[in-house]
């Protein structure tokens, strides 16, 4: 039972990695980056109730990024409802 479970999460990372890996792999080849362990102070946002959305970040060095499209984050939803 117990080589099963080992098994079965290793299997399930390898999947994870492989579909992280693909999807970044995909943004980057379509012209955008992506940006790892940035420590970032705020998301810059535009608009109010349903039209609020994300356009941009700053990071905790005090660099500024914003998007022509799409800002994807994955903050935890508490730091994102501070916004």
């Amino acid at each position: 039972m117990q080589t099963q479970l080992l098994q079965w999460q290793l299997t399930c990372r390898h999947s994870c990695l492989r579909l992280c890996t693909g999807c970044a792999d995909g943004i980057e080849e379509h012209g955008s980056s992506i940006m790892y362990k940035a420590n970032v102070r705020k998301i810059l946002t535009e608009g109010e109730g349903d039209k609020l959305k994300a356009v941009g970040v700053q990071l905790a060095d005090g660099r500024t990024y914003r998007g022509q499209v799409d800002i994807v984050h994955n903050a935890l939803l508490a730091y994102c409802l501070q916004v």
